[in-house]
């Protein structure tokens, strides 16, 4: 791929952060993390600030939970592509994440080769929305 992606990480909990940061092939995914944080609210913030294409989220986190960051993404930047990460193996909040976009919804704890499974169809996704957006700016000519 010729362009890298930007990952944003959001966990209440540090240790999950910083373990998907140091557990992930990063490289050979051609994804970059951004940034990381703690509750929804920084996360807006820094999905504003940052532009990821890709944000990885926790379900229930302070201030603003996951589902309610999705909605919010989904609203504001559509193209931007997101992952749940949660402890909570609930089928509703699964559902919900489901109706909203979410491209898949990982229960904790989550192995390193599933995430990476998962990253790099959503990475292939992105490659695939290129083509078509170039094939179609072409049409339009």
């Amino acid at each position: 791929m010729s362009h890298e992606l930007r990952v944003l990480i959001v966990d209440d909990e540090k240790m999950v952060r910083e373990g998907i940061m140091e557990t992930l092939p990063w490289d050979e995914l051609h994804i970059r993390v951004v940034g990381t944080a703690s509750n929804g609210r920084d996360a807006l913030e820094l999905v504003r600030e940052l532009k990821p294409h890709i944000v990885l989220t926790d379900v229930r986190m302070p201030f603003l939970d996951g589902l309610g960051l999705i909605e919010l993404i989904r609203q504001e930047a559509p193209q931007i592509k997101t992952i749940i990460l949660s402890a909570y193996d609930e089928f509703e909040y699964a559902r919900k994440a489901l109706q909203l976009g979410a491209v898949d919804y990982l229960i904790k704890p989550v192995q390193a080769e599933e995430l990476s499974r998962i990253l790099s169809k959503t990475v292939e996704s992105f490659e695939e929305d290129l083509k078509k957006e170039i094939f179609l700016g072409d049409i339009r000519k």
